[in-house]
């Protein structure tokens, strides 16, 4: 990570980078182990492997093998992989959020503090933007810009990000959410701030939210609402997502988790 240094908090506990990357190689695992149940080619380099061997790999080897296997299929191609569990995930949700409200209806918050030193801020925030895009990019083409940029990264900043490409309006991408159950596709459109009811820190200048649905266009109230702060030498995130009630538990904590591993893993591929 050269000079590279974070601190994590989830839901309010010190989580460490050792615990983040335990995490990130078991879940590499699991996607493995999902991947080859449905038919996919699961190789190293001496061909291909079994569900012990994806076991005793190595944190490097399973992490290089989760991405070449999620590599080898287009969007259309793992959605019909995954067709099965897909619908299984859509139907969750689609109970989750039934009859729910964002503006009186309780909410469940997932929470992620990170500051990390040794990143420039402005390539977590922004991205990579030519300056006639910084200068003039509504929030639509800024969340499709972002999304293209990422779709060369999204594979390797979560070992649950199948693929993250452009949408109509902004963003089209596959992931476990919560890493929770099954994975499933979604669209995110930028969102309206005063809608979502967590109370904004001032001393965050940046912040940026969302509106997810699934693909026939059912709201998922799964709404991201991030706060960063830039440093002279890095940034401090306040990373949260604001969940229905009858979210389980396990997928708010999961969330945080995910959050925390996506943005540690951009920021060690950032490393000034």
């Amino acid at each position: 990570m050269g000079n590279l240094q974070v601190d994590c908090q989830i839901n309010g506990q010190e989580v460490s980078i050792d615990e983040l990357k335990l995490m990130r190689y078991e879940r590499n695992k699991h996607v493995l182990h999902e991947m080859k149940d449905l038919g996919a080619s699961v190789a190293g380099d001496d061909g291909e492997l079994s569900h012990s061997a994806i076991e005793q790999l190595s944190y490097a080897n399973a992490n290089k093998i989760n991405m070449a296997t999620r590599g080898k299929y287009s969007p259309t191609e793992i959605e019909n992989l995954y067709q099965d569990k897909i619908k299984i995930a859509e139907n969750m949700w689609r109970n989750i959020c039934a009859d729910f409200d964002l503006k009186t209806s309780p909410v469940k918050i997932s929470q992620t503090y990170m500051k990390i030193e040794g990143v420039n801020p402005d390539l977590i925030i922004n991205g990579n933007p030519s300056p006639a895009e910084k200068a003039s990019e509504t929030p639509e083409e800024k969340m499709k810009r972002i999304a293209k940029e990422a779709s060369a990264t999204a594979l390797e900043m979560h070992p649950e990000h199948f693929f993250v490409t452009t949408g109509p309006n902004g963003l089209y991408g596959m992931e476990t959410f919560g890493m929770y159950g099954e994975p499933f596709p979604q669209l995110i459109t930028p969102g309206d701030l005063d809608q979502v009811p967590i109370d904004r820190d001032e001393s965050y200048p940046v912040v940026s939210t969302g509106l997810p649905t699934l693909l026939d266009g059912t709201p998922l109230y799964t709404i991201p609402f991030h706060q960063y702060k830039p440093l002279e030498n890095g940034i401090e995130l306040k990373l949260a997502v604001v969940m229905p009630e009858a979210t389980p538990d396990e997928i708010v904590s999961g969330h945080a988790i995910h959050l925390a591993t996506e943005f540690l893993r951009t920021a060690e591929m950032n490393a000034q």
